[in-house]
């Protein structure tokens, strides 16, 4: 919450402004508080948060039609959206996931191979942002931030394979 001078008058804001240094542990007290509600009230267990996305597991056979989106979801899943509409947290259809190979952070996310890797896309971006200073059509004097770009992308890409990470280190070292 804070106050804001607006013509000289000031109103409180109730909203949680991200960035502030306070935001970060706001939203995880409030959505510790959901996830309470849903697996102690509401019987729903087993869901996990990764900052504002949340993941399951659910049985196959276990469905529950959803009517706002008017399809079934996995039994969880639904329980969860209306949850969420009863209390007014906001959710859009295209983001309602559920399936055997999910993309997590950016990855996908295979459950019954048990294999993390990068979709095609985000593999051709990391080529692109490679080629831009490693290709043999870039000159010797690329730009440094080319350089911290494509340093940054394949880092982000290790976030799934810490153990390949050493390999980047001694690159991030020298940028500094």
């Amino acid at each position: 919450m804070q106050a804001v001078c607006i013509d000289g008058k000031y109103y409180i804001d109730r909203c949680n402004c991200f960035g502030g240094s306070a935001s970060g542990r706001i939203f995880y007290a409030f959505y510790s508080l959901v996830l309470w509600i849903a697996s102690e009230v509401r019987g729903v267990k087993d869901v996990l948060a990764h900052v504002d996305d949340n993941f399951s597991w659910e049985y196959a056979s276990r469905k529950k039609f959803y009517e706002p989106y008017g399809k079934e979801f996995p039994e969880k899943q639904a329980k969860l959206l209306e949850l969420w509409d009863e209390i007014g947290i906001p959710h859009s259809e295209k983001k309602q996931e559920n399936g055997t190979i999910l993309t997590i952070v950016g990855h996908e996310v295979d459950m019954q191979r048990m294999r993390i890797s990068l979709p095609s896309d985000q593999r051709a971006k990391i080529e692109e942002e490679l080629d831009k200073v490693c290709g043999e059509s870039t000159k010797r004097d690329w730009a440094r931030r080319d350089v911290q770009k494509a340093v940054g992308v394949i880092n982000w890409s290790l976030s799934f394979n810490p153990l390949l990470k050493p390999g980047i280190h001694s690159l991030i070292r020298a940028l500094k």
